[in-house]
């Protein structure tokens, strides 16, 4: 490649991959039967070679590509700018919209939703077959404040145009538990519940890692992290239903796993999976 790429997503049918960075968006399609595709001629014997493809970016002012996200056959690849681009497999640019924030840094697409994570503390749900905007998650509390008091319940903080908030550097869904987890630059994290948009609550917020946050992904609930010796613990953690866990990266030099378990679930049963 002859531009970094800063982003990689991979079809859910494992059949072509895209990348993107800056001055970079490519599509990598792999061969059905061998995974690689064969470019090579007749009796060569050196190493299939992946070809990129690029689409047509005449449109894009800025091309900086931060984030990446597939759902179905659309590809949403997000600017730093804040413009969302939909390109269909064969890179056809379907569809375009400025989601009018100061800057953007990731996407994440789950369930028919698009969330954009933006700076000011600002996340932005669309409806990834429309672009229609959803919703616009409520921000933390500003810099240098809290909302939170020993003894007392929250509090409500007044909020002025001096307020500075967090960026937002990334968010990621658990689509089986119907939660995001959202990552700031102060280190914060949230863990949203977005089942209902008209009621969207903040389930659990907490510090994370002595450096800043990279990136974050949810874990599938059969990968065997994080748990105990027990040979009941991954079929018990497979079945859990309330379960979501999820990892992330800091320039701390720590890659942490993290699982976040309903409250309501009787504490014996958690500690028998962990």
């Amino acid at each position: 490649m002859s531009k970094p790429a800063l982003q990689v997503v991979i079809s859910p049918d494992q059949d072509y991959f895209v990348t993107g960075g800056f001055q970079h968006l490519k599509f990598w399609y792999l061969n059905e039967t061998t995974g690689l595709p064969d470019t090579r001629k007749p009796n060569e014997k050196s190493p299939p070679i992946i070809q990129a493809h690029s689409p047509d970016l005449t449109k894009v002012k800025v091309p900086i590509f931060v984030g990446l996200a597939i759902e179905g056959p659309r590809i949403f690849a997000l600017t730093t700018e804040g413009c969302i681009y939909v390109f269909d497999k064969q890179r056809k640019l379907l569809k375009w919209m400025n989601i009018k924030v100061p800057r953007a840094f990731s996407c994440s697409a789950q369930d028919g939703r698009l969330y954009c994570a933006c700076s000011d503390g600002v996340i932005r749900i669309f409806a990834t077959e429309t672009l229609q905007h959803l919703l616009s998650l409520s921000k933390p509390p500003p810099l240098g404040s809290t909302n939170l008091q020993a003894g007392h319940p929250r509090i409500k903080i007044q909020q002025n145009k001096a307020n500075k908030f967090a960026d937002v550097v990334a968010c990621a869904v658990d689509q089986l538990n119907n939660r995001a987890v959202a990552l700031y630059s102060d280190r914060m994290m949230f863990v949203w519940d977005v089942a209902e948009l008209k009621s969207v609550t903040v389930l659990r917020s907490m510090y994370s890692h002595s450096g800043p946050i990279h990136d974050i992904e949810v874990v599938q609930n059969q990968f065997p992290i994080g748990l105990n010796q027990k040979p009941t613990s991954l079929p018990r953690c497979m079945a859990e239903d309330c379960l979501t866990k999820f990892v992330t990266c800091s320039s701390d030099r720590t890659i942490r796993f993290w699982s976040f378990i309903d409250s309501s679930i009787p504490s014996q049963k958690y500690h028998e999976i962990y």
